[in-house]
């Protein structure tokens, strides 16, 4: 079982999750002591709250979309916008993407390496109470690398996060605009201790790139 400390409306809430990332238990603090609350808070504590560093509540600092004026330092990143999950027989994940692609490109030795990372959907993961749903998304090339994807349906609103060896690493938050939202979330890129693929990119492509 592993744990996360999340803090909503000024309560420090703590989520208990299996090894398939599945949320088995919640509870608020008290004092010193820890008191079960309703499993329907769930979702509302994971898609509105803040995640803390520990039990003192130390706010751990959330990087997002914003960071990418810093991208030229470290290399560059892109956007991506993914289609739909659009199937007939589970009109549930229409609000959800197909997979979510994360690309950053880096100058070395002379040669522009790209690094890819992939995330597709553990439906098992897929959870709605009442206009919140959400569901993870994980690294096809393995790791502990995952994304939560939120959509509040009463406000027309999307929340992703991205985790690293459980660590949040970026962050986006965006209205019901599918194209800015995922544009976004994707422009965070490839961060240190990802799982990904890495390729040249051939000489004709950074030209063109140069162009």
């Amino acid at each position: 079982m592993t744990e996360k400390l999340i803090k909503y409306e000024g309560d420090i809430y703590k989520i208990l999750y299996d090894e398939k990332g599945l949320p088995r238990y919640i509870s608020m603090k008290k004092g010193d002591s820890w008191i079960p609350v309703s499993g329907k808070l769930v979702t509302t504590v994971e898609f509105y709250g803040t995640i803390v560093e520990d039990e003192n509540k130390e706010e751990k600092k959330i990087p997002s979309h914003e960071d990418a004026k810093n991208a030229m330092e470290r290399g560059v990143f892109y956007g991506f916008v993914p289609r739909r999950l659009n199937m007939e027989e589970f009109p549930e994940f229409i609000n959800f993407p197909f997979n979510v692609l994360f690309q950053s490109r880096k100058t070395k030795d002379g040669e522009l390496i790209s690094g890819t990372a992939l995330y597709e959907p553990d439906f098992h993961t897929y959870k709605k109470e009442g206009h919140l749903s959400l569901m993870r998304y994980h690294n096809i090339y393995g790791g502990d690398c995952y994304l939560v994807i939120a959509y509040d349906e009463k406000n027309k609103a999307y929340r992703g996060n991205k985790y690293i060896n459980d660590k949040l690493v970026g962050s986006a938050d965006g209205s019901d605009n599918w194209e800015m939202f995922f544009t976004h979330l994707t422009m965070i890129g490839v961060v240190n201790g990802e799982r990904c693929k890495f390729d040249t990119v051939p000489r004709k492509s950074q030209d063109k790139i140069a162009k």
